[in-house]
């Protein structure tokens, strides 16, 4: 595993922090679960709608995303050096 990857995955006290206090400042707004971000008429009747997702939406995604490059990264380093790292 290259050094850079590993500096994006190591969990510092800094970055924890950082997380904790965007969680604060979003627990602090009002309500932005379902709010319209941005409206658009497409065409007559046809309404295009950027709407406000709970955390876990994103969060998830950004997990299922980080899964699928691990995932990855393995397979190549697998198919690289013949070991049998699995997940």
């Amino acid at each position: 595993m290259s050094a850079s990857l590993k500096a994006r995955l190591k969990l510092t006290l800094e970055k924890l922090q950082t997380l904790a206090k965007g969680i604060r400042d979003i627990a602090s707004d009002q309500e932005p679960i379902g709010r319209v971000l941005k409206r658009t008429e497409l065409s007559d009747g046809l309404i295009l709608e950027q709407r406000s997702v709970p955390i876990g939406v994103i969060l998830g995604k950004k997990l299922l995303n980080f899964d699928i490059n691990l995932k990855n990264l393995i397979s190549k380093t697998n198919s690289k050096s013949k070991s049998n790292i699995k997940i």
